[in-house]
């Protein structure tokens, strides 16, 4: 009974240490992330506090046409200033498949509405 017991605690030990090893090294790599991450934030920091000064600067009426620019947009230039959402890109590409049904015909049957489906080019 005491030798096993000896035996099980020896393995218990070396079990432990093992997984002590383990997450050591998980530490050591976390740590060396943890230093990049800050000084990501630190570059972050930097760029936001000179976007604010340069912000600043500029004149309160040169803003003003700024925000009111989205409003002279054209149809086609807003939505190249949509693209970037993804609820905004499934509308388009809704609206893409659509137009290709109504123009060749029997397309939707070789194209059925798929979600992620979408026109990549259009050819004359």
């Amino acid at each position: 009974m005491r030798n096993r017991t000896s035996t099980d605690l020896q393995q218990n030990v070396y079990q432990n240490r093992t997984q002590f090893i383990k997450i050591s090294r998980e530490a050591e790599e976390l740590k060396g992330e943890m230093k990049t991450l800050g000084g990501l934030i630190s570059d972050l920091k930097t760029t936001v506090d000179a976007l604010i000064q340069t912000s600043s600067n500029s004149s309160l009426v040169g803003s003003e046409s700024q925000l009111s620019s989205y409003d002279n947009m054209t149809a086609t230039a807003r939505k190249q200033a949509n693209r970037s959402s993804v609820a905004n890109l499934e509308a388009m590409w809704t609206t893409q498949l659509q137009s290709l049904w109504k123009n060749v015909e029997g397309s939707q049957k070789f194209l059925p509405a798929n979600p992620g489906r979408h026109i990549v080019r259009d050819s004359p």
